[in-house]
């Protein structure tokens, strides 16, 4: 198989699992806060297991212990967490929201001009 449309298939799938598992774990968080099981402000640990079965391959990734390691030996750094409240695990770390907030304030700081020239060609200050 051309190692480009082989990368390109690998994408495709990757694509297609990422879209179905954010929706099957949204709507199982969904019922989960209706059914009172939980609040919906947790930090859930989450492990994914590729398998292929036919190349014998079989992968767990287990992103928040393996992450958080590294996070607390200060070899990684978190930017955000992505849920809407801080992580009780790591409440250093700012949410997402909180974070693109902080980030835009900080481009606009930057952004802000000092002068301009007008029609006339004098210098305005803003």
């Amino acid at each position: 198989m051309d190692e480009e449309t082989f990368n390109l298939s690998i994408r495709k799938y990757l694509k297609m699992v990422g879209v179905n598992s954010q929706r099957e774990i949204e709507q199982a968080v969904a019922k989960a806060i209706a059914a009172g099981g939980i609040q919906g402000t947790e930090t859930l640990p989450v492990t994914m297991t590729l398998e292929i079965a036919q190349l014998k391959v079989q992968v767990k990734f287990d992103v928040m212990t393996q992450g958080l390691a590294h996070i607390k030996e200060g070899r990684l750094r978190a930017l955000a967490v992505t849920t809407a409240t801080r992580s009780e695990t790591l409440p250093d770390v700012p949410t997402r929201l909180r974070r693109a907030r902080g980030a835009a304030s900080a481009r606009l700081r930057e952004r802000r001009p000092r002068s301009s020239i007008s029609s006339t060609g004098r210098s305005m200050s803003r």
